[in-house]
């Protein structure tokens, strides 16, 4: 309200406002990132992420494998949230439209980890929780290599789409005259959609990686993630055309895998152990529970 309070007289009004962010309680970048220290059990924290403040990070760490969960809560606007390696590289995330809530569930191995918060559209207080139990691993991690493998489970037969297609190998086609993949004593990618269905994995996730297994990263669906970090139950996916199944994954960056292979020349066979390096896969894929 501007108005006289004697005479009359031009004037020139100039009005400025300039954005105030709440306090920032998370830093700007990895370097910047909140410390919280070692995580094994629950943390909770409350913050705010807009166009004043475009970033909030906290770093922890687990000093063994770990189930490990993230909520993101209390949106009035759209967020999105990523949780990073010690590289600052994005091992997984969650970005829901709006101001719904976001989670991110995986499995860790030891080492420091990041979590981003991030505006998407708007200015909103969040709440953050973060909770890391450890998996009391045998030798540093859990494992199911204990769980032997049953050939005459349908997981390897009819409810195994590879299988369907006829391309599991001759053992598992009872008085069939056909001869399967040339005569191969195995195939990886059947073989992997079985044990992970046996192991209590979803079909219907499963069931998204369909063909050779080098482009099994491009089908994945169906809650399917991707990911650098090794955990038990993951297919190990090589660009060489290969997938296993990641059964315990140790302390000293060797990981247990079980496999299948297919070959013509002789060379192929039905079942597999040996321990790798863990940065030895192009990658591993997440596949949820049943």
């Amino acid at each position: 309200r501007v108005f006289p309070f004697s005479g009359s007289t031009n004037y020139n009004l100039s009005l400025n406002a300039t954005p105030v962010a709440p306090p920032d309680y998370a830093g700007n970048s990895t370097s910047a990132a909140r410390d919280i220290g070692t995580l094994n059990s629950s943390r909770s924290f409350s913050d705010w992420v807009g166009s004043a403040d475009t970033n909030d990070y906290y770093r922890f760490t687990v000093g063994s494998q770990s189930n490990f969960s993230l909520g993101l809560t209390g949106l009035t606007a759209d967020a999105d949230v990523q949780l990073l390696n010690s590289a600052g590289s994005v091992i997984t995330s969650s970005s829901l439209s709006g101001s719904s809530s976001e989670s991110i569930n995986t499995q860790l191995s030891t080492g420091t980890y990041y979590v981003r918060v991030f505006p998407f559209s708007g200015d909103t207080s969040y709440n953050l929780s973060l909770n890391a139990t450890p998996t009391n691993p045998v030798g540093g991690g859990s494992s199911t290599i204990g769980i032997a493998v049953d050939w005459n489970l349908a997981a390897y037969r009819q409810n195994n789409i590879f299988w369907q297609s006829g391309y599991a190998p001759n053992s598992m086609y009872s008085g069939s005259t056909v001869n399967h993949l040339d005569g191969s004593l195995g195939n990886c990618t059947w073989y992997v959609n079985g044990r992970l269905q046996q192991l209590g994995y979803s079909k219907y996730a499963l069931d998204s990686m369909y063909g050779n297994a080098s482009t099994w990263e491009n089908t994945a669906a169906r809650g399917v993630t991707i990911s650098s970090t090794p955990q038990v139950g993951a297919i190990a996916q090589w660009e060489s055309n290969h997938v296993a199944v990641v059964e315990r994954v140790n302390s000293d960056g060797t990981i247990l895998i079980s496999e299948s292979s297919y070959w013509f020349n002789g060379t192929s066979y039905l079942y597999n152990t040996r321990t790798i390096a863990a940065n030895s896969p192009s990658r591993f894929l997440i596949v949820p529970r049943a």
